[in-house]
């Protein structure tokens, strides 16, 4: 598979997920049909494949002849709703139009639609009409992920305290302060922002591709486990940010360490392969 340059968190803004920050070069309507990569459908947060996508979870897609420039949604919402097309690019998921939150020349950050169809489904994308050849991806009843922060392979969760005073990683992990504040190890016993996609509806509904109005929590039952314990999450539904959800989970009393956390919805476990940062009360 071709390098991933898709960076799931921005330590300069880490309030929110990150979609790209490169300058627009020129652009234009010329090119031979878009293609997909061969495995390049991949859950934005975590790069799974099986499943890729749920309704309403964010995912990405890779490959080329996408188009010759960067765009994203920040100028194209009408009324709230997201867009599914920009610069001419679309993707259809199960036959529906996803929400497009940026295309580049070799990727796309997009939702997906509601009403897809659990199952191996096809994914094609257009661009001015031209379509790509279809594409196969698996799409879940639910698609848990959280989102990790890039350095050293993203292997530790996206977290910051809940009380906003900063990032939590592993003090080195950037190479310096974020936003003027150097990370820190959580501590056990406080409460900690973490962020994912793929979780399923929130009650009341968000309606998927529209900006939401407020608060809701997650219909299902969410459990987060950090290590061996489980946490007590007081909180796990929709943000202000369109397909973003929030859980505020509350630090197990563990030791100093690394620890794996695993969201659980649905029957379904996020990967283990993200860690939290624990240090000393």
């Amino acid at each position: 598979m071709q390098n991933l340059t898709y960076t799931t968190f921005d330590a300069n803004a880490w309030r929110k997920p990150a979609y790209f920050a490169l300058q627009e070069e020129f652009g234009g309507r010329c090119g031979a049909a878009p293609s997909v990569a061969a495995d390049g459908i991949v859950h934005a947060a975590t790069f799974w494949r099986d499943p890729a996508l749920s309704a309403g979870s964010f995912f990405a897609v890779f490959g080329s002849g996408f188009g010759t420039r960067v765009v994203d949604w920040s100028q194209s919402f009408v009324n709230g709703i997201a867009p599914t097309s920009l610069d001419g690019v679309r993707i259809l998921v199960d036959g529906q139009p996803a929400f497009l939150s940026l295309v580049s020349p070799n990727q796309i950050n997009a939702i997906a639609p509601p009403g897809v169809r659990p199952g191996r489904r096809e994914v094609i994308v257009e661009r001015f009409a031209q379509p790509s050849v279809a594409a196969m991806t698996e799409i879940g009843a639910v698609a848990p992920g959280l989102f990790q922060f890039s350095p050293r392979s993203g292997r530790f969760v996206a977290a910051v305290a809940g009380d906003g005073s900063g990032v939590i990683a592993p003090a080195d992990l950037f190479g310096g302060p974020v936003n003027g504040v150097v990370p820190r190890p959580a501590k056990p016993g406080e409460t900690l922002l973490l962020f994912g996609t793929g979780l399923g509806e929130t009650s009341p509904p968000t309606g998927i591709g529209r900006i939401p109005a407020g608060a809701a929590g997650l219909v299902g039952e969410v459990r987060i486990r950090i290590g061996d314990a489980d946490a007590v999450v007081d909180y796990a539904g929709r943000t202000s940010f369109l397909g973003l959800l929030q859980f505020n989970v509350r630090v197990p009393d563990l030791a100093p360490g690394e620890y794996p956390v695993q969201v659980r919805i649905g029957g379904v476990n996020t990967s283990a392969s993200s860690f939290l940062a624990v240090g000393q009360n």
